[in-house]
């Protein structure tokens, strides 16, 4: 094989093994919000025949879509509405072995994300998983288990929203979306202000070696900003929706500086925000009404807590239309105060977090 491998032009066997991959088609789109305010659309990009809801046990190529909606996602709230999801929906020793990637993600996004910005991960079987911003390549790894842990975020048993998982499972492809999404671009200055954040380090590329754990994006605290419109209360145009202010956290900016992450204090962080997790879902309990109507329900809280567990501040990112689950909400953590400490290994005076509490009923 190799004797009559020599006598092939060294273009065609650049052609073989570069065969191009099979094309995929975009499965479903939804829009995610928090505060009632749309953030940005969600794409989950497949095979044919592959269906979404089996796509964390099988290995499939597979790509994620993220374009921004609002006017800015600071890059706190970015890195918190994928590395709350991993470490939420999956266990320490899956988390140990990624523990490398997920660091490196941590530090792919350099400043805030604006207003018609492209995030994707595209991952081929047993080859990379790919991470882009607007078509400028941020960082590569050769774990095989970085991609499915990602979309463990968005498909996962604890989901950014039960809502938007469903529309992303169910092959949704509302043309609605579809048109704000045709709406959206970036533009070439904006791909070249990208480029300088790889600059000069250039693509890092992960190794499969193990480590430790991905983390919750702490003091997560945007900018305050002016009232946006929600998507679930009007139909925006494309042109009103590129006048839509930046996302509102609900909480003041913070001033402090940012600092490097190691991998293990990165580890220590991950590991704390699934306590901070378990420990509010033990106080949790589903109201008798809920029970007697069979309701169903969901509320996303954001906790910011000081070095002692004491809370500070606390907001309800995602609202249930129902309000004897919001109220619940705000009762369970008046329950669970106080949260465990910061541990000393972290130098945050605070640490902000974000919890979905789902409310479903038993089968």
């Amino acid at each position: 094989m190799i004797q009559s491998l020599k006598h092939i032009p060294f273009y065609t066997l650049l052609a073989l093994i570069a065969l191009p991959a099979k094309a995929l088609d975009r499965f479903s789109a939804a829009t995610y919000s928090e505060l009632n305010k749309p953030l940005f659309v969600a794409e989950l990009w497949l095979e044919a025949g592959v269906a979404a809801e089996a796509l964390l046990q099988a290995d499939s190529p597979f790509e994620i879509h993220l374009t921004v909606l609002s006017k800015s996602i600071g890059r706190r709230q970015f890195r918190r509405i994928w590395l709350e999801g991993v470490a939420i929906n999956h266990d320490a020793e899956t988390l140990k072995k990624l523990n490398r990637p997920l660091t490196q993600f941590n530090k792919v996004i350099k400043g805030r994300l604006q207003y018609g910005d492209n995030f994707r991960v595209r991952y081929t079987p047993r080859g990379s998983t790919v991470i882009t911003l607007n078509d400028v390549t941020l960082m590569s790894s050769r774990n095989d288990g970085f991609a499915s842990v990602l979309l463990g975020s968005w498909l996962g048993a604890v989901p950014l929203s039960a809502q938007f998982k469903q529309q992303l499972i169910d092959g949704r492809n509302d043309p609605q979306i579809l048109d704000l999404k045709a709406h959206l671009s970036y533009s070439k200055q904006r791909q070249r202000e990208i480029r300088r954040w790889i600059e000069p380090a250039r693509v890092v590329s992960v190794s499969k070696a193990p480590t430790v754990v991905a983390a919750v994006a702490t003091n997560h605290q945007a900018e305050s900003h002016k009232d946006q419109v929600s998507l679930d209360s009007q139909r925006l145009t494309p042109t009103q929706l590129a006048h839509l202010p930046p996302a509102h956290s609900g909480i003041k900016a913070s001033s402090a500086p940012e600092f490097k992450e190691s991998e293990l204090t990165f580890a220590i962080r991950q590991h704390y925000y699934t306590r901070l997790s378990r420990h509010l879902k033990q106080y949790q309990t589903t109201p008798y009404a809920a029970f007697q109507k069979r309701w169903q329900g969901e509320v996303k809280l954001w906790i910011e807590i000081d070095r002692r567990g004491e809370v500070i501040e606390t907001n309800i990112l995602r609202r249930d239309r129902r309000s004897l689950f919001n109220d619940d909400a705000l009762a369970t953590l008046e329950r669970a105060q106080p949260f465990p400490p910061i541990p000393e290994a972290l130098p945050d005076n605070s640490i902000g977090f974000s919890v979905p509490l789902i409310y479903s009923l038993p089968r």
